[in-house]
């Protein structure tokens, strides 16, 4: 058994101004999402935790590298944990994709497998298949032990509902806050889920 704790990267400027689709463009976090990264890593401290994994955009390593420096890891990089391509859509509100895309937002919420976000970007298959790969690996590379994969918001949940076997249009029945933390044992390669986007952690003043 393999368990892996799963997080969403720490606030940036576009979640703080209503959840703008970032995407693959490369923001920074916040001072509120290095506060939460901080209390995430003090969460984690007693997890026993071997392993760091995030993706190259930097709202992913950045908040590797705080919880890493508090669980004394040195995070590694993988290119399969980028975030969805959102194509024309990237830097967009939900608000603003549907005024002026509609009829594409339409498709991709009924086909999210095979229609390309943004019509230019990713389906929602082919990020739940590199996550899913990226995590079997790793899962076999770390029998026994807990690791820390530190992704984003719609290619965590896409990951989720593909080890669930749920058609991909159904991640947005998951919700995956600013570093929230996901628990999942791997065993019999099948995953169970003990926990969906726990943020206790964070209500803290710590």
């Amino acid at each position: 058994m393999t368990r892996i704790y799963l997080l969403r990267h720490g606030e940036t400027e576009w979640n703080h101004q209503g959840n703008r689709y970032c995407g693959i463009t490369d923001i920074s976090l916040n001072a509120q999402g290095e506060r939460q990264a901080h209390l995430t890593g003090y969460a984690l401290r007693s997890a026993s935790i071997t392993a760091v994994y995030c993706s190259p955009l930097q709202r992913s390593r950045q908040t590797a590298s705080i919880i890493g420096q508090m669980l004394n890891l040195v995070p590694t990089v993988d290119e399969r944990l980028y975030e969805i391509d959102f194509g024309l859509w990237e830097g967009l509100s939900r608000r603003e994709i549907e005024e002026t895309y509609g009829p594409e937002w339409a498709a991709w919420t009924r086909d999210t497998d095979t229609y390309r976000a943004g019509t230019t970007g990713n389906t929602g298959a082919e990020i739940a298949q590199r996550y899913q790969l990226f995590a079997n690996e790793q899962s076999a590379k770390h029998a026994e032990e807990s690791i820390l994969i530190i992704g984003h918001n719609t290619a965590n949940r896409l990951f989720i509902t593909a080890t669930l076997d749920l058609p991909c249009r159904k991640y947005r029945s998951i919700t995956q806050h600013n570093c929230g933390i996901s628990i999942a044992d791997r065993l019999d390669e099948e995953y169970v889920w003990i926990q969906i986007n726990g943020t206790a952690h964070l209500a803290t003043n710590g």
